[in-house]
């Protein structure tokens, strides 16, 4: 009988110690996407280890190969600076070697029309590093943009009319650089006008974009690129030029 009790005490214990090796792991449950807006959407997601630790989220437009990562220590994460439209896959994991995937579609931007906004005109344009001597661009090299990325700032500029408000208007701008082979890099600012109807020209320098291109890709993948801008989740201006 004294035999029975030990083997099932063993038993016992080592069930115990397995939920707890289990538990140790953390296995990442319920990942969910929600809230998915054109440019942002809310992750959520739980975790069996219950402790503190670092969760790394990495996604990417389908069919492509390099991941966008973020790091955090919740169990939540907002998701921004998104390109509409289009279908992305997710994975979170644990340092542990746990991690579970999802995929998600951002819905396609409608055009802005807030404040009576105009699109009137909109381009790219270089100039030379620190000055304001802007000069339009058609086209760009592939074997020498690589040095012209630290000697000029390309920039996108886009032209357009806002009508009379009760306040300063604050737009969340967004501007999205996609690739040839639908990769895309973004960079957000907000920028501010004032109460009064008026007319702007804005350049909005996407060098740094360039650059992680650059640094990523380790050149310039001849093609069509497209420039595209958002205030607050809408469609506000859009250019392309060929990378050759």
């Amino acid at each position: 009988m004294k035999k029975q009790y030990a083997a099932f005490g063993l038993v016992l214990l080592l069930l115990v110690m397995s939920l707890g090796s289990a538990g140790a792991d953390g296995t990442i449950r319920d990942l969910s996407a929600a809230n998915i807006q054109t440019t942002s959407a809310e992750i959520a997601w739980n975790c069996t280890y219950k402790e503190d630790q670092m969760y790394t989220l990495a996604y990417r437009p389908t069919g492509l190969e390099r991941y966008t990562t973020r790091g955090t220590h919740s169990l939540y994460y907002h998701v921004n600076y998104l390109n509409p439209g289009t279908t992305y896959e997710l994975v979170v994991s644990t340092p542990q070697g746990s991690s579970a995937s999802i995929t998600f579609q951002t819905p396609e931007a409608e055009p802005y029309v807030k404040y009576g906004y105009q699109l009137l005109d909109a381009g790219l344009y270089k100039s030379p590093a620190g000055e304001r001597n802007y000069a339009a661009v058609s086209s760009l090299n592939s074997k020498t943009l690589p040095g012209e990325v630290y000697d000029y700032t390309f920039s996108f500029m886009f032209q357009f009319s806002l009508t009379a408000s009760k306040a300063d208007k604050a737009l969340d701008c967004l501007l999205v650089l996609r690739l040839p082979n639908g990769d895309v890099y973004s960079v957000n600012q907000m920028f501010w006008y004032t109460l009064k109807s008026a007319t702007s020209t804005q350049y909005y320098p996407f060098t740094d974009l360039l650059k992680d291109v650059l640094h990523d890709y380790g050149e310039f993948p001849v093609g069509e690129y497209t420039l595209s801008t958002y205030f607050n989740g809408g469609f506000a201006a859009s250019a392309t030029i060929t990378v050759e």
